[in-house]
């Protein structure tokens, strides 16, 4: 036998003298996607004289705006609804064979549909302390009884590496074909891509306007373009073009020369790939990984 549980809920405003309610939006209503059973619903809105109309927003959760053509001296909204408690198993879903294995990369149909829930804000300076900081120390702030049983997570060990391919394993494109890349470190990692197009211009394509954090977590992979707002396509001349990507262990952009540290998407008065390895080089004295992938025509 299920149980049904009946809700009520009331905003009550009264004013000292007769007011023009502007537009309202309001947000009570189950939306059509949820999984509770919903017997019954019903809204009553004061002052009687208004107009309502309901609308979904982009998530296809209920909105009833309402209008008010008169003045009034309160406004009243109540909410009744009655839900059915059924027992809902949260791990009824199946799972894509791309996603039986953490860390995955999504497809690019699958990035187009969710990019946004994948866009990042940049990282505070204060949210990338907190990833600098050592576990250890992290665990001494916590309570005794915490510190105690708190395990520190094992750095990965050996020389930092990176890995640069195509999302789809790709290694030749069409004219004109979008090309979607995976970056990953072998440890957590400031990165940075430049990309050598078919005139021998070098230009810097991450970080970027979209994302100023070049912090690289190796449990996820970096996706480029991602859903940022840029493309990288196989030029229509056909010519191979070269995408060059560093790894270093702390953010060295702002101690690189003011040639290769210039804005993003510009040419750079650089002559070479090797010329910016030169740079990262000097810059993060020592402690660096580079890989490289070739746009070839197909």
């Amino acid at each position: 036998m299920s149980i049904h549980v009946a809700l009520n809920h009331v905003t009550h405003y009264r004013y000292d003298r007769p007011v023009a309610l502007s537009p309202h939006v309001v947000r009570l209503r189950p939306a059509p996607h949820a999984r509770t059973p919903v017997h019954a619903y019903s809204l009553k809105v004061e002052p009687a004289q208004h107009y309502l109309n309901w609308q979904q927003d982009p998530q296809a959760n209920w909105l009833a705006r309402l209008m008010f053509p008169e003045k009034t001296r309160e406004l009243r909204v109540e909410v009744d609804l009655v839900a059915e408690m059924s027992v809902i198993n949260p791990f009824d879903f199946f799972l894509e064979p791309i996603a039986e294995k953490i860390p995955f990369v999504y497809e690019p149909a699958q990035l187009h549909e969710l990019a946004p829930y994948l866009v990042k804000a940049p990282a505070t300076p204060l949210f990338k302390a907190y990833l600098a900081a050592d576990p250890t120390r992290l665990a001494l702030k916590t309570s005794p009884a915490t510190a105690a049983a708190a395990v520190p997570a094992a750095r990965p060990s050996g020389p930092l590496s990176l890995s640069v391919a195509s999302v789809n394993e790709a290694q030749r494109f069409a004219r004109g074909e979008a090309v979607q890349l995976s970056i990953r470190p072998s440890r957590d990692a400031h990165v940075y891509c430049f990309l050598q197009d078919e005139k021998r211009q070098i230009t810097r394509f991450f970080p970027n306007r979209f994302q100023r954090d070049s912090r690289v977590l190796t449990s996820t992979a970096l996706q480029l373009p991602g859903t940022m707002g840029f493309e990288i396509v196989m030029n229509p001349r056909g010519i191979a073009e070269t995408v060059a990507c560093f790894a270093t262990e702390r953010d060295v952009l702002p101690e690189l020369p003011a040639g290769v540290n210039a804005g993003d998407f510009h040419p750079l008065p650089v002559a070479s790939i090797d010329q910016l390895r030169q740079a990262f080089a000097k810059a993060s004295a020592g402690t660096l990984a580079q890989d490289s992938f070739q746009i070839r025509p197909r």
